[in-house]
């Protein structure tokens, strides 16, 4: 959540910010103030994942959704046996999470770190899929 409160800073002071591959540009009135370039510089991948979600790319978007839908696809893993098996799988958090990590120029490894932005996004995702379809938040 703090790379969306940081991006926030920015939209407040007038600036837009969008990634072009893994770095963050901001145009706006004149250069960011020393104290926003230090919140991005301090936020860097936060920030990074706040912007990527603020305007998801197509793949980011359908991948949100399965994760919603709780669709299930069919993967083949190396089972118990050692064998190739098919397994049943469902998008989980830490597979949207490791797919934006990666698109911003982060390890994917590092997926957790991300991980507030993510969930703050799979909140609106859904709080706009239940307007949409009139049901809305409770």
């Amino acid at each position: 959540m703090i790379g969306a409160k940081v991006l926030s800073r920015f939209e407040e002071a007038g600036y837009a910010l969008a990634l072009a591959g893994p770095e963050i540009h901001a145009s706006g009135p004149a250069a960011p103030p020393q104290e926003l370039r230090a919140l991005a510089a301090e936020n860097r991948d936060s920030l990074k994942a706040a912007v990527l979600f603020s305007d998801p790319p197509t793949w980011l978007t359908k991948l949100c959704e399965l994760y919603w839908s709780g669709h299930e696809t069919p993967v083949t893993l190396t089972g118990s046996s050692g064998k190739a098996e098919v397994f049943m799988v469902s998008v989980a958090i830490k597979n949207i999470a490791a797919a934006a990590a990666a698109e911003i120029g982060m390890p994917a490894l590092e997926w957790e770190r991300i991980r507030p932005e993510v969930e703050e996004a799979l909140g609106r995702v859904q709080g706009d899929a239940g307007e949409a379809s009139g049901k809305g938040a409770a």
